[in-house]
């Protein structure tokens, strides 16, 4: 994914930094944040798993999977080490596992809202879409203060968006065991 924007970084070196800079922070923060709540629902509903295990934490280290978080940067998917739940604790299984996980979308969609706040109330400008390149796409800013707030907030809200609609995508268990 970083890769994608590699050209820039010869175009206009700054803009190259606030990208990568908004991308490891919503990622970060998107993951981060996916999994603790994921845990605290689960907690909430009487699961003491993640607690137990110190999953129930915003630190970084706790979250961190090696190899699927780096492939994040460079390869524009990978995951976060998820967080352990055990429903069989919870009063309906059921019902708590499906609010489990939808706890994980639903923090990155919070997240997404609350970067697009500023640029829907007018504080930033919307202009941070455009083509500097044929056949690439990147957000294009003009060098102002507020030029740069608005493209890292528009790529957190970006990239927690793509993060929240990923995981709404439902996969069987049952249908992916050899």
């Amino acid at each position: 994914m970083i890769l994608r924007y590699l050209p820039l970084l010869f175009e206009d070196p700054l803009a190259f930094l606030v990208i990568i800079a908004a991308f490891a922070v919503s990622i970060m923060l998107g993951l981060i944040f996916h999994e603790y709540c994921h845990g605290w629902v689960a907690n909430r509903l009487g699961d003491p798993t993640p607690r137990l295990l110190g999953r129930l934490t915003l630190n970084p280290l706790a979250h961190y999977d090696p190899i699927g978080t780096t492939l994040i940067f460079f390869a524009g998917f990978g995951w976060a080490k998820p967080v352990p739940v055990n429903p069989n604790y919870t009063a309906n299984p059921k019902r708590s596992m499906l609010l489990i996980a939808l706890a994980g979308p639903a923090s990155n969609l919070l997240v997404a809202m609350l970067a697009a706040l500023p640029i829907r109330l007018g504080l930033l400008p919307e202009h941070f879409l455009g083509v500097s390149n044929p056949g690439v796409w990147w957000p294009v800013w003009f060098g102002t203060a507020v030029d740069l707030a608005g493209l890292f907030l528009r790529t957190v809200f970006t990239l927690n968006l793509v993060l929240a609609v990923f995981n709404l995508i439902p996969i069987d268990r049952k249908s992916t065991r050899l």
